[in-house]
């Protein structure tokens, strides 16, 4: 244990005897540091009280880091500092460092693309939407991120995105559509349930988030547990963020990497949204529990949902990627074929695709 304890200053890096707290707290004063509000909030470390020593709080800081246990440490952070224990956490990728990666795609769907999907995430004044395109073993491009703003209570918003989700993007051999999309049913359901109902040939899919921490993506088997018949997909949330956040950190192009285009929709803003969340550990009963959460409250969090949705569309459809890989280099060795449209059918329509849910 240590045998003395002394400040040093923060400004100067000058030392400062424990004899001299006295005088210190005496000439110091209030400072605000918070936002304005109606309410002011105080709170104040024993470091500044005349009943306790600097050296003792030095003893109560060393034991509680030779403890090894978080909720010691939690107690002397709380108590003795009077402060907010930030717990242990996983730390989203960097915003900046995905902004400066964006590519220019030569076409709306780059080559290396073998399937798209969808997600949609569900606001009271709009629909944000992001269209992502996967390659081999997972790596994925960002094709398009939109909005379609509107009372999401009303029919006129829904018309309109499924124009967006109808339409077919370019690409160097072909137009390409999309493969399958989920759609959050978390907030306003029945909308969702409603938009849903006819689409199931299209894989237009409600999705429902499971509170189940390590649920596989696909949490459980569709259920139809709603007025209109539509096939809920429960999906594992925390594992769909955990692979999600990995990819995002990817450095090289390959497997699993993360692409971006360099457009308007993707600027910075897009970025710190895709990097809103990281994971924590909090204590419930004395079990470590770790959960995503925002890293501030006020953060805005939907492209990182749609990204994750995304995920949960890829494991609906459980692609076949060895087929999908060997059906996409046909197409590239003969491309003579579009000459002959009904082969040309043949090609472009055999997706590989394994969809045993629907029957």
């Amino acid at each position: 244990m240590p045998v003395n304890a002394e400040w040093k200053c923060g400004k100067c890096e000058e030392r400062i005897p424990h004899s001299e707290k006295a005088g210190m707290v005496r000439n110091g004063f209030w400072e605000k540091t918070g936002e304005p509000g109606k309410i002011a909030g105080f709170h104040l470390s024993e470091l500044y009280s005349p009943w306790v020593t600097w050296l003792e709080t030095a003893e109560s800081f060393i034991l509680a880091k030779r403890a090894r246990d978080s909720e010691i440490m939690k107690t002397f952070v709380n108590t003795c500092l009077g402060e907010t224990f930030v717990e242990e956490h996983e730390k989203a990728a960097d915003e900046s460092e995905l902004f400066q990666r964006r590519e220019k795609y030569a076409f709306d769907v780059p080559d290396g693309v073998l399937f798209l999907t969808a997600s949609v995430d569900v606001q009271k004044d709009r629909l944000e939407f992001e269209v992502k395109g996967w390659g081999d073993e997972y790596e994925n491009w960002s094709i398009m991120y939109g909005k379609v703003v509107g009372d999401t209570s009303g029919e006129t918003p829904w018309k309109n995105l499924d124009m967006q989700l109808l339409r077919e993007f370019k690409g160097r051999e072909k137009l390409w559509q999309i493969s399958c999309v989920c759609v959050d049913s978390g907030y306003l359901p029945d909308m969702v349930y409603r938009f849903c109902k006819g689409k199931l040939h299209r894989r237009v899919i409600p999705i429902k988030g499971s509170s189940v921490v390590g649920a596989p993506i696909l949490a459980s088997m569709p259920k139809t547990a709603n007025r209109y018949g539509v096939k809920v997909f429960s999906i594992g949330v925390d594992t769909a963020k955990n692979l999600y956040s990995s990819m995002l950190k990817v450095a090289e192009h390959g497997p699993r990497f993360c692409h971006f285009p360099e457009y308007d929709s993707h600027n910075l803003d897009f970025f710190k949204q895709l990097t809103s969340e990281e994971k924590r550990v909090r204590y419930v009963k004395g079990f470590a529990i770790r959960e995503w959460a925002k890293i501030s409250t006020s953060s805005r969090n939907e492209a990182w949902d749609l990204g994750v949705y995304n995920l949960a569309a890829v494991s609906i459809l459980n692609p076949n990627w060895t087929a999908l890989k060997g059906l996409n280099q046909k197409k590239v060795e003969k491309t003579a074929v579009k000459k002959n449209p009904a082969a040309y059918r043949r090609f472009t329509g055999k997706q590989g695709f394994v969809n045993k849910w629907h029957h």
